[in-house]
């Protein structure tokens, strides 16, 4: 919990899925009140999928269901509202 965890990557890093694409899918649940935090890398984009509960990213609110894209964004800021799980992909 309150940390990312790489479930699929095309060089299988950390034990996660093998995927044939340039994607990292991470995963998380958050406690009220968490933060997390991920750099974009230049060239890259996001896809945020909050799964459960709701978060507030970069000062904006998501709640379940809801997603976001961002690209060259810099940091990411997700901020807990309940205990939430996420979804994001890392992609170029």
């Amino acid at each position: 919990m309150g940390r990312w965890r790489v479930a699929c990557s095309g060089d299988r890093r950390n034990g996660s899925v093998a995927i044939r694409n340039d994607v990292d899918i991470l995963v998380s649940q958050l406690g009220p009140g968490q933060t997390l935090t991920h750099t974009l890398r230049r060239g890259r984009g996001t896809w945020l999928h909050v799964a459960a509960d709701a978060v507030e990213l970069n000062g904006g609110a998501l709640k379940e269901g809801d997603g976001a894209a961002m690209e060259d964004e810099g940091e990411l800021s997700i901020v807990a509202r309940e205990t939430a799980e996420l979804v994001l992909f890392d992609l170029r």
